[in-house]
């Protein structure tokens, strides 16, 4: 959670909470025990320097369906529609029974503009909409990680402007998932969530059938190596799916030759200690940390800042959420 202020044309930070998930709360996307989140966000939102209630939401990303679409320059009346026609032809269900949002990025060639369509059944909506009001907030938005992600990595004109290379890859470990994210020229080039987040490293250090959170996190976030802890294949299958998906990249630019120099990595997932290592040893890129309060939005591996600066990287999603409420 994070709330942004507007002072003399600079957003800071108002304030900022955090708690885990508990593990039964969701259900492949979907929320089963809402009970389970709604006292922890009404916590959270006591502390003092909160100011209202507005909020926007992001949700699992195994429950929205994204799709890149490219469209002539239109009107706002006649993009919305425009928008609903493709939903119609690209969604898996009816557009009519979901929740669509849209958001434009890199412009193409030709004067021909790309957005990224996302869209979640209603009753999904829902779920996550009755969760907020069940906690005392009132909902603006409902989209996924990625383009919230996308939204901090981008930057706005309230901050300051965005030193994105050529080529730039993204990795953000979550509760279930992992969002790897690749950004050419500052702008969206292609994504994909890839097992595993959190949750399967819980289950893989032998805590699935504990019932205290705070253990089985314990556990996983203590300082003996990932061999040790049982999370080494856990850890092996990401990497493989990082190197699969820079393997599929690679083919779709051959003649752009658009290869990522570097990695940046956030999410709570990517703070287990000796995953980034592990990761940085198999991959040939530079890795760092992704700080969204950071101007340049790197933070090293291996920096020492203390409790408040190693959990900078689990915001990104929540700073493009609260960037999203200022641009409405």
């Amino acid at each position: 959670m994070l709330q942004l202020k507007n002072r003399r044309g600079q957003l800071r930070t108002q304030a900022r909470s955090h708690f885990p998930t508990p593990r039964e709360a969701f259900t492949n996307g979907h929320i089963s025990k809402a009970d389970l989140l709604i006292k922890p966000l009404q916590q959270a939102a006591r502390v003092k320097q909160w100011r209202g209630r507005k909020v926007c939401l992001s949700m699992d990303s195994r429950a929205c369906y994204m799709r890149m679409l490219t469209l002539p320059p239109l009107k706002k009346g006649e993009l919305k529609q425009a928008i609903f026609w493709e939903a119609r032809k690209h969604l898996p269900f009816n557009p009519e029974d979901a929740v669509i949002s849209y958001m434009p990025v890199d412009p193409g060639s030709d004067g021909v503009q790309k957005y990224l369509l996302a869209a979640t059944l209603k009753e999904t909506a829902n779920q996550y909409t009755s969760l907020a009001l069940q906690a005392g907030f009132k909902p603006l938005s409902l989209e996924p990680p990625a383009t919230a992600w996308l939204r901090s990595i981008a930057g706005h004109p309230l901050l300051e402007e965005s030193k994105a290379a050529d080529c730039r890859l993204y990795l953000d470990c979550g509760y279930s998932a992992t969002t790897l994210l690749m950004i050419v020229n500052g702008s969206y080039g292609y994504h994909r969530f890839l097992h595993p987040g959190i949750y399967h490293f819980c289950r893989a250090a032998g805590t699935e059938g504990k019932s205290d959170l705070s253990e089985a996190l314990r556990l996983v976030y203590d300082r003996r190596g990932l061999s040790e802890k049982g999370l080494l294949a856990e850890a092996e299958k990401l990497l493989h799916g990082v190197v699969e998906s820079l393997a599929y990249w690679s083919d779709l630019n051959r003649e752009a030759s658009l290869k990522p120099a570097a990695m940046a990595l956030s999410g709570g997932g990517l703070l287990i200690p000796g995953l980034a290592s592990y990761l940085q040893q198999n991959l040939d890129l530079a890795l760092s940390f992704f700080d969204p309060f950071r101007a340049n939005g790197a933070q090293p591996l291996e920096k020492k800042s203390g409790r408040r600066g190693e959990l900078t990287p689990l915001f990104a999603t929540a700073h493009g959420l609260a960037i999203r409420g200022w641009l409405r």
